[in-house]
């Protein structure tokens, strides 16, 4: 069972554009910017009541990039960090470090998994009790989310290869290389952020199937995706 002080040391931030920022680029290029920008205010309104629901469990931030409003009302669900500068690795590695020294436990998802199981289902400060970092696996072979009670090395973070069939195999078989003491915990759900068309009809009936335990921002989403003609892969 979580106590108020494991609940009170663990800082979750999820990483996003701002609206006014493109944003979803690999997913435009399989459909369409217009459909996309309107997907991406979707899961941004998700990824904020998914952070609201989370307040009594664990300190919740955005992790920002881009030239847009800080003020916007996604951001009213957390406080704001900055991702700073450089590639993917090098971002993560940076608010990490800033959660880290805020808190005892870190968490990074990223603002495109609408489908997410709540924060309380994933019982990570249980789970840092007894494993050093936490990954969720995703369908393409990278992961949706990355936790730790610890710092994860900078050059580990800079060198694997992301968005690749391997990405999370590489990371792990860098982290044991580095410290064979380390418990790596990749037993939450398999899940599949949503990078091209097709994986569209993926969370499609991943909505379906969460209908009764369906957020307000999540059924929005669903109804939505209903009218987008993706069963026939014609655009709207």
């Amino acid at each position: 069972m979580q106590t108020r002080s494991m609940i009170s040391s663990l800082g979750t931030v999820v990483f996003a554009r701002t609206p006014q920022n493109v944003g979803k680029s690999r997913l435009a290029k399989t459909w369409n910017r217009a459909a996309t920008d309107t997907f991406y205010l979707h899961c941004l309104d998700c990824a904020a009541q998914w952070l609201q629901e989370a307040t009594n469990h664990s300190a919740g931030y955005w992790a920002l990039t881009g030239e847009g409003s800080r003020q916007d009302i996604f951001w009213k669900s957390g406080n704001i960090l900055e991702q700073g500068a450089g590639g993917l690795g090098e971002r993560m590695a940076s608010v990490s470090a800033q959660l880290l020294r805020r808190h005892d436990f870190w968490c990074l998802v990223g603002s495109d998994i609408p489908q997410m199981p709540a924060l309380t289902e994933l019982a990570l400060c249980e789970r840092l009790q007894h494993s050093t970092f936490v990954f969720g696996p995703s369908l393409d072979g990278g992961f949706w989310l990355v936790a730790g009670r610890r710092a994860l090395p900078l050059d580990i973070w800079t060198t694997v290869p992301y968005s690749c069939s391997n990405t999370l195999e590489k990371m792990i078989s860098a982290l044991i290389t580095r410290n064979t003491k380390w418990q790596i915990d990749t037993s939450l759900p398999l899940l599949n952020d949503i990078d091209h068309y097709a994986d569209l009809l993926y969370l499609f009936k991943t909505l379906q199937e969460m209908r009764p335990s369906l957020s307000r921002p999540q059924s929005r989403l669903l109804e939505w995706l209903g009218n987008q003609h993706i069963f026939t892969g014609e655009e709207k």
